[in-house]
C-alpha cells in the first residue's frame, strides 16, 4: 500500500533518479506521493517529511516552477525552524538551498540574506558543515538554469550576471 516502508523507499529512489536522469517533472510527481505517504505515515512536520518537501522543492526548482519551489522551500524550513531550532542542521541546510534557488533565479537580493543567514548560523557546527554552506555561497549560478526560469526577478534587484548574458 502506499504508506508501507518499501512503497516509501521505492518512490525516494524513483523520484531521486528521475531527477538525476533531468526529468524534474517527474521526479517533482514522484517527490508529491512520497511527501502524501509520508505526511500520513509520519506526520507533517517529521524530518523524513521535511526533507522529502525540499526535495520537491529542488525538482519544481529545475523543472522551471521557481515561485513554487522558492514558497515550498521556505514553508518547509520555516516548519523545520519552528519544531527543530534555527541551528538544526536540516533546517540550515534548507536555508542555504533556498539562498541557492534565489541565486540561480537573479534574485541575488534575498540569496544574499539567506546565504548571509546561513553562515551565521553554521558557526555553531562543526567545520565540514560550515564549508559546505560556505562552498554552497561562494558557488555562481547555474548558468543552465536561465532556460527554465519562470521567476521574474524584483525591479529594484540588480541582475545577475547570467541573466545579462542572454542576447
Amino acid at each position: 500500500g502506499p504508506g508501507h516502508p518499501t512503497t516509501i523507499r521505492a518512490l525516494g529512489v524513483a523520484a531521486a533518479a528521475l531527477l538525476a536522469d533531468h526529468r524534474p517533472r517527474q521526479s517533482a510527481a514522484r517527490y508529491r506521493n512520497l511527501v502524501a505517504a509520508l505526511t500520513t505515515t509520519s506526520g507533517p512536520a517529521s524530518g523524513h517529511t521535511l526533507a522529502a518537501r525540499a526535495d520537491l522543492a529542488r525538482a519544481l526548482h529545475h523543472a522551471g516552477s521557481c515561485a513554487t519551489a522558492h514558497h515550498e522551500l521556505a514553508n518547509t524550513w520555516h516548519t523545520r525552524r519552528l519544531h527543530a531550532g534555527d541551528t538544526d542542521v536540516l533546517a540550515l541546510r534548507m536555508l542555504t538551498r533556498l539562498a541557492g534557488m534565489y541565486r540561480d533565479c537573479a534574485d541575488p537580493g534575498l540569496a544574499d540574506h539567506h546565504f548571509w543567514q546561513s553562515l551565521h548560523l553554521a558557526r555553531v557546527h562543526p567545520e565540514p558543515l560550515r564549508r559546505q554552506v560556505q562552498h554552497a555561497a561562494a558557488r555562481p549560478p547555474r548558468p543552465e538554469h536561465r532556460t527554465v526560469c519562470t521567476y521574474p526577478p524584483p525591479a529594484h534587484a540588480p541582475r545577475s550576471r547570467h541573466r545579462q548574458a542572454q542576447p
